[in-house]
C-alpha cells in the first residue's frame, strides 16, 4: 500500500522509440522532459523542477534508458508496497550512474522507502541529501519537514529503553483515526519498536464493560471479506512515520466472517463427539481444504498489500485432540500412513472427558500416554505437522508477494514445558515447527490477572529460548488488561519495558498484549 497514494504508475520508455530519438539527437530533450514529470503520490509529492546536475551529462549519453528503467522499477515497488525491492534498486541508481539527473529522484524515492520501511537513520540521511540539493519549491519544502519530523522522532526514544517490545492490540480498540498520530508517537516515545493488530474479528466476545461485539469482518481491504474499518490502512503510514513496524495477527481457524458460508462452501470442519460416536459439523474452518487453504492466500495477500511489516499466526484457544476429521483430513492420514483411521478407536472409552463429549479439559498427556493407542499419536502428530505445512506454504506465498516479510509463531507454555499436552491439547510441536524456520516465536496463552504476574514466566521463557536456540527469535507475551476503553490512549504510561526485560534474559523481545478484562495473551 501507498501512504495515502494514487496508486499511479510512472510512464514507460519504450525501448524502441527512445533509441530512434537517441540516435536522431534529440532523444535527451524528450526523455529527459518525460521523466521529471512522473506522476506523484499526494503525502510526499515527487520533484517537479528541473535541479540536480543533469546539465552535466552528455547529450547523447547511452545509459540515460537504464536509468529511467531503474527509477520506474523502483516506483513500481513502491506503488505495490514492496518497499525492501525498492531500496536495492534505487542504491544501484545511486551507486552507478553518480551524475545521472535523475539522481535527486532516486534519493527522494530512497528516502520514501527507507521511511515505508522503517528505517528512519537511513530515510533521514537521504531526505537530508534533497533538502540540500532540490532549489525552494514544494518538493523542497516537503523533504525540509521530513527531516524535521524525522529528527523530532529519533530524538523522541527514551535513551533507557533497548531491545524489542511491541503491543498488540484488538483493532476495535484503536484510537480514532484523528487521534491515532499523538498515539503511535507516544508509544514510540516510550520504547515501543512493532504494532500489532489483529486482521479480522474474533467469536462475537463482548468486552469486560459489556459492550456489544464487532461485526464479523477484517480490518483491512479486500474483497474476500466485509472490511469493518481499514485499520491497516490508516495505521501503517502512521507508524512508519514514527519509525514503528505494523504486524498483523491472524488466527487461521477463527473467523467467524465466514461461519454463515462455511456449510455451503463445504469448508467446515469435522470433529469426533465420543458421547455419540459421531462426526459432527464444526463451527471451524477446515484448514486442510485446498479451497480454503487458496482462500487463506488471497486473503493474506490483501493484507500483506497494505504494507505490513509481518504476520503473527496466533496460537488457538485450547480445542483438544477431537477436531480435524473433515474428508481431506482423513483422506491426507491414509494417503501418508496407509490405513484408513477409526476415530472411535483412538480415545479411551474409560476416560470421563472422553464419555462426555469433553476432550479440552484432557488432563496432562504425558501422564495418560498409556490410555490411547497408537494411532492416536500418530494422528496427534500428522495434524501437528499438516497445520505447519499449511502455515509454511503461506509462507512461501507471502514472500514472493514481500520477500522481506517477517513470520511470527505464537505458542502456549505448554508447548516448551510439556511438549506431549500441547500437542493434545493445542495441536503444538515446537520442535517441529523449528522446521518451517519461523523468523520469531510467541511464548503467548498467559492468563491475565490485575496485580499479579505469571508464575515461572521466565523460567518457561529460558526453556523457550534453549529449544529454539536463539534469543533474536524468541518473544513473550505480557498482558495488560484495560476494562475501560479510553484507557487504551494511556496504554504508553502503563507499560514499563526496562522493567520488564530486566526479569528475563537479555535479548528477548517483549509483547505487550492488550486483552479484555477477563483474559489477554489467548485470542481475543
Amino acid at each position: 500500500m501507498i501512504d495515502g497514494g494514487d496508486g499511479r504508475r510512472a510512464p514507460t520508455v519504450p525501448p524502441t522509440g527512445a533509441s530512434y530519438l537517441l540516435s536522431s539527437g534529440v532523444g535527451v530533450v524528450v526523455i529527459t522532459a518525460a521523466l521529471l514529470t512522473f506522476g506523484c503520490v499526494p503525502h510526499a509529492k515527487p520533484p517537479k523542477e528541473r535541479y540536480g546536475p543533469a546539465k552535466t551529462v552528455a547529450p547523447t549519453d547511452p545509459t540515460l534508458e537504464i536509468q529511467a528503467r531503474l527509477l520506474q522499477d523502483a516506483r513500481t515497488f513502491h506503488a505495490q508496497g514492496r518497499y525492501d525491492a525498492a531500496i536495492p534498486v534505487l542504491q544501484r541508481l545511486i551507486t552507478a550512474y553518480p551524475r545521472s539527473p535523475l539522481l535527486t529522484d532516486a534519493h527522494w524515492w530512497l528516502a520514501r522507502s527507507y521511511e515505508q520501511a522503517g528505517n528512519l537513520d537511513e530515510a533521514l540521511a537521504h531526505y537530508r541529501l534533497v533538502a540540500q540539493a532540490v532549489p525552494p519549491g514544494s518538493t523542497g519544502l516537503q523533504a525540509r519537514k521530513r527531516v524535521v519530523e524525522l529528527e523530532q522522532a529519533l530524538r523522541a526514544t527514551p535513551a533507557g529503553v533497548k531491545g524489542r517490545q511491541a503491543v498488540l492490540i484488538p483493532a476495535h480498540r484503536l484510537p480514532p483515526p484523528q487521534q491515532l498520530e499523538a498515539w503511535v508517537r507516544a508509544l514510540a516515545q516510550a520504547g515501543m519498536t512493532t504494532l500489532v493488530v489483529e486482521a479480522g474479528t474474533g467469536q462475537g466476545q463482548r468486552e469486560g464493560n459489556g459492550r456489544d461485539a464487532q461485526p464479523a469482518g477484517v480490518y483491512f481491504q479486500t474483497r474476500r471479506a466485509d472490511t469493518v474499518r481499514d485499520v491497516v490502512g490508516q495505521l501503517v503510514p502512521v507508524a512508519h512515520r514514527q519509525g514503528l513496524k505494523v504486524f498483523s495477527s491472524v488466527t487461521l481457524r477463527r473467523m467467524p466472517w465466514l461461519k454463515p458460508q462455511l456449510a455451503q462452501l463445504g469448508w467446515a470442519d469435522r470433529v469426533y463427539d465420543p458421547l455419540r460416536g459421531q462426526i459432527l459439523p464444526s463451527e471451524s474452518p477446515d484448514l486442510f481444504h485446498p479451497a480454503f487453504q487458496d482462500y487463506l492466500v488471497g486473503l493474506l495477500s490483501d493484507l500483506v498489500a497494505g504494507g505490513i511489516d509481518g504476520i503473527l499466526f496466533r496460537a488457538d484457544l485450547p480445542i483438544g485432540p477431537a477436531d480435524g476429521f473433515s474428508p481431506f483430513g482423513l483422506k491426507g492420514f491414509e494417503r501418508d500412513f496407509g490405513i484408513t483411521l477409526d476415530p472411535a478407536t483412538l480415545f479411551p472409552s474409560a476416560d470421563p472427558d472422553a464419555r462426555s463429549g469433553d476432550l479440552s479439559g484432557l488432563r496432562s498427556a504425558a501422564a495418560d500416554q498409556g490410555d490411547y493407542a497408537p494411532a492416536f499419536w500418530r494422528w496427534a502428530g500428522w495434524k501437528s505437522r499438516e497445520t505447519l505445512k499449511v502455515m509454511d506454504r503461506l509462507r512461501e506465498a507471502l514472500r514472493k508477494q514481500s520477500p522481506n516479510l517477517h513470520v511470527a509463531l505464537e505458542v502456549h507454555p505448554e508447548a516448551a514445558t510439556d511438549p506431549v499436552s500441547a500437542l493434545v491439547k493445542f495441536n503444538e510441536d515446537l520442535l517441529e515447527s523449528k522446521r518451517v524456520r519461523f523468523d520469531s516465536y510467541v511464548l503467548g496463552g498467559q492468563p491475565a490477572v490485575v496485580g499479579v504476574q505469571p508464575v515461572g514466566l521466565p523460567v518457561i521463557a529460558d526453556r523457550m529460548i534453549a529449544l529454539i536456540g536463539d534469543v533474536e527469535r524468541v518473544w513473550v507475551a505480557l498482558p495488560v488488561p484495560l476494562a475501560a476503553p479510553v484507557a487504551v490512549e494511556q496504554l504508553a504510561e502503563g507499560v514499563n519495558p526496562a522493567a520488564d526485560h530486566s526479569r528475563f534474559a537479555k535479548g528477548i523481545g517483549l509483547l505487550y498484549v492488550v486483552g479484555t478484562a477477563q483474559t489477554a495473551g489467548s485470542v481475543p
